[in-house]
């Protein structure tokens, strides 16, 4: 676990799973415990299902890239223009987009926290909607 105060995530151990229509999901638990438990009203860490939308793909890649991502940001507006761009570059390219994501179905359920924090990020600048393209 990281020192209390550590506003970045730490990578730690990982499972690989295997799912015949989205192809294999690789979860990283640490990086669940930063993000998800802290942005995702979808996370459910006790129920034994380990499934990763996008935003945690790319979140997880751009860590072990060696980005620093700042996880202390919790609360910020995500404008028009970046949902539009989140929408194109993160959503549709997302594994449960089409068949399993509320948000995308328009039933007025929250995003993804993946999607929140990433928004955020672009949102504060600390991040821009082009970098999710080197994501792929």
């Amino acid at each position: 676990m990281a020192p209390a105060g550590d506003a970045y995530c730490r990578v730690g151990w990982s499972r690989f799973f295997a799912f015949p229509d989205r192809g294999a999901i690789l979860l990283d638990m640490a990086l669940g415990d930063d993000l998800c438990s802290r942005f995702c009203a979808y996370y459910k860490p006790a129920k034994g299902e380990e499934l990763a939308c996008r935003g945690f793909s790319v979140v997880e890649r751009m860590i072990k890239g060696g980005r620093k991502l700042p996880f202390e940001i919790q609360e910020g507006a995500i404008g028009a223009d970046i949902a539009a761009g989140l929408e194109l570059r993160l959503c549709r390219r997302c594994p449960f987009y089409r068949e399993d994501c509320d948000f995308a179905a328009g039933a007025g359920a929250p995003p993804c926290g993946g999607y929140l924090f990433i928004g955020r990020l672009v949102g504060r600048g600390a991040l821009l909607l082009d970098d999710l393209d080197e994501m792929d």
